[in-house]
């Protein structure tokens, strides 16, 4: 696979996982939101609609900046600070989003305070769940670390093996038939 659709397909799974995980965290919020009077089962489902929304956009953001930010470096190597930090630097800009769309109007002082808190916080945690969770599927099936058929390694034979027939030609241990002249009158 080219790597540009490895990191595309990348890029899509990490929007898809913020959507799953912070969508998921919305819509629990929104629940005890409802169930202690504040929202109505409508509201749970447009909560937890626009957060995963977003925290697609949001996923698909940070994994292309992830991947622009870390090149060079091999997946096994990106550390789990750099993930958080960016992470949390992607919540802070849609933190000031939120605050130049509107916030600035709605928000008290205490609301903008929390809303800063708790979108930084997320973003670095989704960021680092994220991470921990390809890490995880990666060591379970990695494509890099199966034998290449061309290596000195797969092409050694252990010993007591045969020699396996390669491309047409017949073993060595298999004899070869002897043609049996036919005559015609």
């Amino acid at each position: 696979m080219p790597r540009w659709m490895r990191i595309a397909r990348g890029m899509i799974g990490t929007g898809l996982t913020f959507a799953g995980g912070l969508g998921g965290l919305a819509g629990t919020a929104a629940v005890l939101g409802w169930a202690v009077g504040e929202l109505t089962p409508f509201e749970i489902g447009q909560v937890t609609a626009r957060v995963s929304v977003v925290a697609f956009i949001l996923g698909v953001g940070f994994s292309g900046a992830l991947a622009l930010v870390a090149r060079r470096q091999a997946f096994t190597a990106l550390s789990v600070k750099l993930v958080a930090t960016m992470g949390g630097v992607g919540g802070l800009l849609y933190y000031l989003f939120c605050l130049v769309m509107a916030g600035y109007r709605a928000w008290d002082l205490q609301s903008a305070i929390g809303n800063l808190v708790l979108l930084v916080t997320l973003g670095a945690g989704a960021a680092v769940a994220t991470l921990l969770v390809a890490r995880q599927a990666r060591g379970t099936v990695d494509e890099d670390s199966m034998d290449d058929l061309h290596s000195p390694s797969a092409a050694a034979l252990r010993e007591g093996d045969a020699m396996p027939p390669s491309y047409g030609q017949r073993s060595v241990h298999t004899p070869v038939p002897t043609p049996v002249p036919t005559y015609t009158h």
